[in-house]
């Protein structure tokens, strides 16, 4: 948990209030593992650790958290700016059961990459100028559509990559630990291939609770009175969910663009 999907500056050591959760999955029968939210935890970390970073002003706190793999495997799908060079060819000699079995990260995890000889010292400014110029067919912008999946995996993903599908457009707001973060599901319809607003909604998160820190905090403050709202709110989270079913659309990238533009 540490180590992959909650990653923080605490080094070798686990944050403490993880370990009831190892607990419980460690003591539990095979049969009857307890099914946490984790997906949506580890989402809400990694948008934690994602408002965190864009706030960090020294380089002597360099540590992103939440679940940096995520990230760098979300940007790998879709951009083709710093990735490493590994070979596409479909997955072979998976072994598919209820829980087992390959995932579109599979590729850039499982197998043996390289990166380009060519270095730079100033990676951040070199990054920023290629993105800069990155055209729109130059995104793979749907990179789970039924072909994609199909050519990666012939014999099919692991089943527990849509599972919980009928999540995924939910509005309600994730929570991990103490942090609450908005579901941003409007800003990625487009990747489902489907119609995306272009002027965002405004967030439903007041913004202190968006604040909430553990530092300055008193040991004996009590978090889970201010953060049962958000705990009920997720239990019934499949009763508000996006109903969008129109596809996207060229004329839809060009409002975007003119939306875009002037604000950058």
């Amino acid at each position: 948990m540490g180590w992959v999907m909650f990653c923080s500056s605490a080094g070798s050591f686990v944050p403490k209030h993880l370990l009831p959760f190892a607990r419980y999955v460690a003591d539990a029968p095979l049969e009857a593992i307890p099914q946490f939210s984790w997906g949506s935890a580890v989402l809400a970390a990694t948008y934690r650790g994602l408002c965190t970073g864009c706030f960090k002003s020294s380089g002597a706190e360099p540590i992103f958290g939440g679940c940096p793999l995520l990230l760098q495997l979300w940007v790998h799908e879709r951009f083709q700016i710093g990735r490493p060079a590994v070979v596409h060819s479909s997955y072979q000699a998976y072994i598919l059961d209820d829980v087992d079995g390959p995932t579109m990260g599979s590729l850039w995890c499982d197998r043996r990459f390289a990166y380009g000889h060519v270095q730079t010292r100033k990676s951040y400014p070199d990054f920023v100028g290629q993105f800069d110029v990155l055209r729109d067919d130059e995104v793979r912008w749907e990179p789970y559509y039924e072909e994609a999946v199909e050519s990666r995996a012939p014999e099919g993903l692991s089943p527990l990559c849509v599972r919980d599908a009928k999540y995924w457009r939910t509005r309600r707001p994730l929570v991990f630990d103490i942090y609450v973060e908005e579901h941003a599901v409007h800003c990625v319809l487009r990747q489902l291939g489907l119609f995306q607003e272009i002027v965002v909604p405004q967030s439903l998160l007041p913004s202190h609770v968006h604040r909430f820190t553990r530092q300055g905090q008193s040991v004996s403050q009590l978090w889970a009175p201010r953060l049962a709202e958000f705990v009920t709110k997720w239990t019934t989270a499949l009763d508000d969910v996006v109903l969008e079913g129109r596809p996207h659309d060229d004329a839809a990238w060009g409002h975007y663009l003119r939306w875009y533009q002037p604000r950058t």
